[in-house]
């Protein structure tokens, strides 16, 4: 991890809800709220959350962040709702371009404060999926 933050009065069980989403982003390259959708009983990608000692999440709000194409890390917010988190890890990753500014904390314009982690590749290594 690169950098987290939690804002004062966030509930503590969100700051691993975060984490996991961020890293659950990079570890498959896909926006928690895309795995929502194939892991749905019936789907293919049923039961993926039980994998990796349970820190897969898939439900929306985390996000990776990608650099002229290629995804050089992720994002987590966790604390709001689940249209909330999405909004808020969108927000915190910044234009998905060069020159990639990452704020942490509430975004402007939120009305609520949650907690935004970061995970950048020197945390966490590619692995292929076969």
């Amino acid at each position: 991890m690169r950098a987290n933050h939690r804002i004062d009065g966030a509930w503590l069980g969100s700051v691993d809800i975060a984490i996991n989403k961020a890293w659950t982003a990079r570890a498959f390259d896909a926006s928690t709220e895309d795995l929502a959708r194939v892991t749905q009983s019936g789907e293919p990608g049923f039961g993926l959350n039980t994998t990796n000692d349970a820190k897969v999440v898939i439900f929306g709000g985390g996000i990776p962040i990608r650099e002229d194409g290629i995804v050089i890390g992720a994002v987590g917010a966790s604390g709001g709702s689940v249209d909330q988190d999405v909004i808020v890890a969108r927000r915190a990753g910044g234009p998905q371009r060069s020159g990639l500014t990452i704020r942490l904390g509430s975004p402007r314009g939120c009305g609520w404060s949650e907690p935004v982690f970061v995970i950048r590749p020197q945390a966490m290594p590619r692995h292929s999926i076969s």
